[in-house]
């Protein structure tokens, strides 16, 4: 049984991303164990005081388990807008990872720009655009990865080919950066592909796994995910 831990914020939780994670592994026939500290808003630095009830939370989610993998995922726009800050979180949680957890994989989870043409993204991102802000968050989680020696599970690259190859599958919750069911599901196929495609070490000559296709239940039911909806962002991610 795989077991990863996710430390993150609501980019995470929404949808419980991490169940859905789950459930494709299921389909896949592998038990997969999911956990995540995930607080609305928080950067993996608030993570690092040990002396909130999220520091110590992460740190003894962190020393639970033997973990197979542990993820982390920044701010939303942090790595964009403050990166050698990002660096530098990135770093110390890698320390602290391999310390604990030797033989875990450290994950980036890189996130996504904020809904095309919305006033957030105008607001929030002031020098560039949508393309822009997703280029930068993207070099943001590469920079990280390359300097501690983490993979990259690019999220955000597959919500920018489904925005451009699907426009009319909607990945952005109403308040345009949160994930939507299809953004969660993207993202938990996302991880399916990069987990399994790594599974068998650096380096190794893997074809792309087959990507579960499963449906997926949202609040409203309108947001339901069909399979057939599913097979469509399944077929962008295989080739993310």
């Amino acid at each position: 049984m795989k077991k990863i831990l996710f430390i993150g914020n609501s980019f995470t939780y929404f949808n419980n991303m991490p169940f859905i994670l789950q459930q494709l592994f299921a389909a896949a026939g592998t038990e997969v164990y999911t956990r995540m500290v995930a607080y609305g808003g928080y950067h993996l630095a608030d993570y690092l005081d040990p002396d909130s009830s999220a520091g110590d939370e992460a740190m003894q989610a962190l020393a639970a388990s033997d973990w197979d993998a542990v993820v982390l995922q920044e701010q939303s726009h942090t790595p964009y807008t403050n990166r050698p800050a990002f660096i530098a979180s990135v770093r110390t949680w890698a320390e602290k990872i391999r310390k604990t957890c030797p033989r875990a994989l450290i994950l980036l989870y890189q996130t996504w720009s904020y809904k095309e043409g919305s006033g957030l993204l105008a607001e929030t991102i002031t020098d560039t655009d949508y393309t822009g802000f997703y280029e930068g968050l993207k070099a943001g989680y590469e920079e990280a990865a390359a300097e501690v020696g983490a993979a990259v599970i690019p999220v955000g690259t597959a919500f920018y080919r489904i925005s451009r190859e699907q426009p009319g599958i909607e990945l952005f919750a109403q308040d345009n950066y949160h994930p939507s069911p299809f953004g969660s599901l993207a993202a938990a196929m996302t991880f399916y592909k990069y987990i399994i495609k790594g599974s068998p070490g650096p380096g190794a000559d893997v074809p792309d796994p087959v990507i579960p296709v499963i449906s997926v239940s949202g609040l409203p039911a309108a947001d339901d995910v069909s399979v057939k909806e599913a097979a469509v962002i399944a077929r962008v991610i295989s080739s993310v």
